[in-house]
């Protein structure tokens, strides 16, 4: 019913005439955008396709691309990651960190490092990684700054304790 009425008043009266034509000229414009877009996307291919050369010549093309593209994770864009041992809790046992002898970096296999530290304020043992400091304490790992220890399952962080500059 409603149909018959819009047809009615497109075919009959001057205004739905004049939105008819509007509507194919809106039409007709959307369909030539497209096509538009379309050639030219062929165009831009068949341009990439058909350079000379070999195929060195077309990765200088992308060698822009490919600097930014390897950029981007060292971009840090939405922060940096802090080490996990940052997020372990500080041990509440009586140890007391008070060296670190650390040679090579942490991911390296002949890495050589060491932890100086003294339980229940005696004197300070040297440690490595593996060493019992305690009953239920184990050292299992030394960053520059931190000793990772194993609490009876529990992961633990020791800081190096660093003395305070004093104001004069």
């Amino acid at each position: 019913m409603n149909l018959n009425r819009i047809l009615s008043f497109m075919l009959t009266t001057e205004q739905g005439s004049r939105f008819g034509l509007a509507t194919a000229g809106l039409f007709t414009v959307l369909a030539l955008l497209s096509l538009l877009t379309l050639l030219g996307g062929w165009w831009s291919d068949a341009r990439l396709s058909s350079l000379s050369g070999s195929a060195g010549e077309r990765q200088d093309l992308f060698s822009p691309l490919n600097e930014l593209l390897t950029a981007v994770p060292q971009a840090h864009l939405f922060g940096y990651r802090s080490p996990d041992a940052a997020y372990m809790p500080i041990t509440s046992s009586q140890l007391r960190l008070t060296g670190i002898i650390q040679l090579g970096s942490e991911e390296d296999e002949n890495a050589f490092s060491k932890a100086i530290i003294s339980v229940q304020g005696g004197i300070g043992k040297v440690f490595q990684v593996g060493d019992v400091v305690q009953d239920g304490v184990k050292l299992t790992g030394i960053q520059a700054d931190a000793a990772v220890l194993d609490n009876n399952g529990h992961s633990e962080r020791l800081p190096l304790q660093r003395a305070r500059l004093e104001r004069n």
